[in-house]
């Protein structure tokens, strides 16, 4: 054979698949290793539907007893990362309602925190303590708490995030955005836990907060 060209390597048949080393030929040097198939591509500007009846056309001119199966190139990559997706589907949406129930879980857990303190609160402003200055020693205590978490999480999500390569092609698994987003997610829910609460019990009347039970 004579050489012609060098091409790069490619992926056969899936594009989650590894790069391989190639080469191309004329199938009617190697009768032999003719192929029971062919496939072509064709590359056009029209819709899908007119290019396939003028394809069916020119094949069925050529041989009527050869079937043509014609399918666009989303179609067959999408085909190619079906069951990828699928399972990416499932790990979002556990994922999802895992972030969500967490949200959820921190926010009531401080919130009952603070409620609890409510008599502190009301100590706090008949000695002169202002509605910021006790603001802000509550949502100190808050992060005192959430931040050691949230950093515990994030660098076990780091160390597992290997564990996902497997299912990604094209994107790393160490996604930094996705990872600030989640932090930020559960950090704004913490905060949020410990104002509420203790705006609420700010409102109240002093002598009235330290009677409280």
């Amino acid at each position: 054979f004579t050489v012609i060209g060098v091409v790069p390597s490619v992926r056969s048949s899936s594009i989650t698949g590894a790069f391989r080393a190639t080469y191309y030929f004329d199938h009617r040097q190697r009768p032999p290793y003719r192929s029971a198939a062919v496939t072509y591509a064709v590359r056009t500007r029209l819709e899908p539907a007119e290019s396939f009846a003028s394809l069916r056309l020119a094949v069925r001119a050529v041989d009527p007893e050869v079937p043509a199966v014609l399918s666009t190139m989303p179609e067959l990559v999408a085909r190619t990362v079906a069951d990828k997706r699928f399972t990416m589907l499932v790990l979002g949406t556990f994922g999802a309602l895992a972030l969500l129930l967490a949200i959820v879980g921190i926010y009531g857990v401080i919130s009952y925190a603070v409620a609890q303190r409510t008599r502190e609160f009301g100590v706090r402003r008949a000695l002169g303590a202002t509605t910021g200055r006790v603001s802000t020693l509550v949502l100190k205590s808050t992060l005192a708490a959430v931040v050691p978490g949230l950093l515990i999480g994030a660098l076990l999500t780091v160390v597992n995030a290997r564990a996902l390569g497997a299912f990604l092609y094209g994107v790393s698994p160490f996604d930094l955005p996705a990872l600030i987003m989640v932090v930020a997610a559960l950090g704004a829910a913490a905060v949020l836990a410990s104002l509420v609460p203790a705006w609420r019990a700010l409102r109240i009347d002093p002598l009235i907060a330290m009677r409280a039970e």
